[in-house]
């Protein structure tokens, strides 16, 4: 659950969504734009592509894990048949 969107607030009369578009001023930077530091982004980026190799082979060994697992559980319930040329199959 989470906060009501258009409901009004008690103390104002105001909905969320009016609160925070009351907020918003032509011209003033929002916080996010405040606290943004290049630098520490690059270097963030950076980190993130040395280590989505890293990434995508735990993801491969896990798909595989899990298909290995479905193969097995399949397999235990499969009876297995021997057939001859010539036998009926119905």
């Amino acid at each position: 659950m989470g906060l009501p969107l258009l409901t009004p607030d008690s103390n104002q009369g105001n909905s969320l969504l009016t609160r925070i578009w009351n907020r918003l001023e032509v011209g003033k930077p929002l916080t996010r734009r405040l606290l943004f530091q290049q630098q520490q982004n690059e270097e963030n980026m950076r980190v993130e592509l040395e280590t989505k190799e890293e990434v995508q082979d735990m993801t491969k060994i896990r798909e595989e894990a899990t298909k290995l697992r479905a193969t097995r559980r399949y397999n235990t319930k499969v009876q297995p048949r021997a057939f001859q040329l010539g036998d009926l199959i119905w």
